[in-house]
């Protein structure tokens, strides 16, 4: 009994922190189809809106300027976003909500540390680069005896 008076509290907090995490419907329905359903980016063609510079250092109106109006000129992004994300129906109060809540996601968005094994140094496995085999064939000799080799030889890169 008193585990479960200690574990309903924590369980409680845990499914509001991860409700909050979750993207509101009108951000799942307006952003996510493009920029995946974390926000985080798809593919390396729709740019996550978590790292993204305009949402975490641009402000409020930044990204509210940004939604109203699409991607500029000068953008660098391999597809431009066109004016509302291409939801001309979205209200200016709609557009705010979600500048707000992107914002808010961004702000509290750690990313994810890949693992170092504690076997590996920082400096790597390896401490020369060698070129792959890059296929075997079955050779003869002038003697006319076959043998596999390697028709390409490993060969230190750098």
């Amino acid at each position: 009994m008193k585990l479960f008076k200690v574990l309903v509290p924590f369980i409680s907090l845990a499914s509001i922190l991860a409700a909050k995490s979750a993207p509101s419907a009108l951000v799942t329905q307006r952003c996510a189809p493009c920029h995946g359903p974390d926000l985080n980016g798809v593919g390396g063609v729709f740019p996550s809106l978590l790292t993204s510079k305009v949402v975490k250092e641009g402000g409020l109106d930044a990204v509210v300027k940004f939604i109203t109006y699409g991607s500029p000129p000068d953008s660098q992004s391999l597809v431009k976003m066109p004016a509302k994300g291409g939801h001309l129906d979205l209200t200016d109060e709609q557009i705010k909500q979600i500048a707000e809540e992107v914002i808010e996601h961004a702000v509290a968005h750690k990313p994810e540390q890949v693992a170092r094994p504690k076997h590996t140094s920082k400096k790597g496995f390896f401490t020369k680069r060698f070129g792959p085999v890059v296929s075997t064939a079955i050779e003869t000799n002038p003697t006319g005896i076959a043998y596999i080799g390697p028709r390409a030889h490993l060969a230190p890169l750098g």
